[in-house]
């Protein structure tokens, strides 16, 4: 670490361990800032009339009539010519402000005469994206303005600071651990802030998610999906999903997908009153080729029920994948019912499922899927719930993007699907007319490429595909039963009807059959050709249609 002498404005390194008191400064840039090159050929007349230097100057003045012999700012302090220094100075900067003796916050556009309170997040300072984490690191903090008048302290202004910028009053006063805000809670305090280069709105988060990253200026936006991807590696905080973003005027007709991971900060601003539910989610999270793996049981779809209570289809259905976090003022209604209400579990649980954050996801793929939408939902009724009976584990991609009406529309491939699955990729679609009911959920398999929420199967490659329906067709019927096998590789289709303990054969691919039901009524079982429309990249799927004649 290099630090400034704050009597002879020269520059020395110290090893770790070494390293004496120093007092550390909060401020903003502005024209023709001191560097690295100019501190280390010495301090002439010409230096000393630069405007920016004034800045440097009453710092160290401060710090030394406060006993301070060193002092570190980064202007100055970081050789910015050296990517390595660079690098390694931004990894350590979070560090650096917390281990400081004193931070000094300079704000230049506060003037002598003006209300510090009214002031406050109209400052500039306010709204840095590298400011954030000076606020939240140092332990003591004074504040002065454009005078270098002192204005007051971090812990007397606690709760000001906490209204004006969002971050945790605990956070502010050091009675809460940065480890206990969620992480969508955390990203909502740099969601309105700024930063000159579109890279350093991700690296100046580092430290506040304790987290270390290379620095790859000209990667842009793709920086921020690199962040996102390292907290995930550290922790299993769901609420990194629950950033969201309102519908575009322009995708109001269509299907909008997206990636699961944010574009920016920005998408978090909704998450500033985020908690962690009771019901906390402890699996594990995991960065692939294929996308983000999730286990299985966090994925729920949406369910819609027949006349008679059975499971039905429609055109589309999407799935549900819970969070475990709620906002802040719904837990605190239910913390404040809770001693009164006599049935503690049932009344949580709606009060759960109606105020918990969840996204929509679609399925595309054996076992994987992609947002459904940019909006996250913070409504999810109990009752329309159920655990999808599949694999153990499933992949969203990554994102980011919008990709409207995937895969089901014209549009461009999104770049994080594999274009090998792409082109492998087809469905199997099942589908039934209004007069057949379900007595229970369909048994398909394999169970990763059964799309519940749409009663359709994605698949590639070679493969060989089973559903077993139990269904009837009218209210005097007797239960009925369908096993259907596929068997891609032999390129044939096994058809099987089920009326009490007679069996009778369909006929294979592309044939309708008519066949008695159990109390007289008739029922056509075929399975017909199908593309998707308007993609010229799309591979054929097969229908199977159930219907009465």
């Amino acid at each position: 670490m290099r630090l400034l002498n704050t009597s002879t404005f020269e520059l020395k390194e110290f090893n770790d361990g070494a390293v004496p008191p120093y007092a550390i400064l909060s401020h903003t840039w502005e024209d023709e800032e001191v560097t690295f090159q100019d501190i280390k050929e010495g301090v002439p007349d010409a230096l000393r009339r630069r405007k920016a230097f004034s800045k440097i100057q009453d710092t160290c003045k401060l710090a030394l009539a406060q006993g301070y012999k060193h002092a570190w700012i980064d202007t100055c302090c970081i050789d910015k010519s050296s990517s390595a220094e660079l690098t390694e100075a931004i990894n350590s900067m979070f560090n650096w402000y917390h281990e400081s003796a004193i931070c000094y916050v300079y704000l230049k556009d506060l003037t002598e005469t003006e209300s510090f309170a009214e002031k406050l997040s109209g400052c500039r300072w306010s709204s840095r994206g590298w400011t954030l984490q000076e606020l939240i690191a140092p332990p003591k903090i004074e504040f002065y303005d454009a005078q270098w008048t002192y204005r007051g302290t971090k812990a007397e202004f606690s709760t000001l600071l906490s209204e004006a910028t969002g971050v945790n009053e605990g956070i502010l006063t050091g009675t809460q651990d940065l480890a206990d805000v969620p992480v969508g809670r955390r990203m909502s305090w740099a969601s309105t802030r700024q930063t000159t280069r579109v890279e350093d709105m991700a690296y100046s988060l580092l430290g506040i998610f304790g987290v270390n990253m290379a620095l790859i200026y000209g990667e842009r936006e793709r920086s921020f999906v690199r962040l996102q991807e390292e907290i995930i590696k550290m922790t299993n905080d769901l609420s990194i999903f629950a950033w969201s973003r309102p519908t575009l005027p322009s995708e109001q007709a269509v299907v909008v997908c997206t990636g699961l991971l944010a574009s920016s900060p920005s998408e978090f601003h909704t998450c500033r009153n985020l908690v962690v539910t009771e019901s906390t989610f402890l699996g594990e999270i995991g960065i692939t080729n294929n996308g983000i793996k999730l286990p299985r049981a966090l994925l729920a779809p949406v369910a819609l029920k027949n006349a008679r209570g059975g499971p039905a289809i429609s055109s589309y259905r999407h799935y549900m994948l819970p969070l475990y976090h709620e906002h802040e003022d719904t837990y605190t209604t239910y913390t404040k019912l809770k001693p009164k209400l006599p049935s503690i579990f049932a009344v949580h649980n709606t009060l759960f499922w109606d105020s918990a954050i969840a996204i929509r996801l679609r399925q595309i793929g054996p076992g994987l899927f992609i947002r459904g939408s940019p909006e996250a939902s913070r409504s999810v009724p109990r009752d329309s719930l159920y655990v999808h009976d599949a694999a153990e584990s499933f992949h969203v991609i990554r994102g980011p993007g919008t990709y409207s009406n995937f895969p089901y529309g014209t549009g461009q491939i999104p770049m994080h699907i594999p274009r090998p699955l792409i082109r492998r990729m087809f469905t199997v679609y099942v589908t039934l007319s209004p007069e057949v009911f379900l007595r229970s959920s369909p048994i398909a398999s394999p169970k990763d490429a059964w799309d519940s929420a749409n009663w359709r199967f994605h698949l590639q490659q070679e493969f060989r595909i089973i559903c077993s329906l139990n269904f009837d067709l009218g209210s005097n019927s007797e239960e009925s039963q369908m096993c259907v096998t596929y068997d891609q590789v032999e390129q044939q289709v096994d058809w099987g009807l089920q009326i009490g303990r007679e069996y009778d054969p369909c006929e294979p691919l592309n044939q309708s059959v008519r066949i008695p039901g159990a109390a007289g009524e008739v029922i056509s079982v075929k399975v017909i050709g199908q593309y998707w429309p308007g993609n010229n990249w799309s591979p054929p799927g097969w229908e199977l249609q159930i219907s009465q004649d």
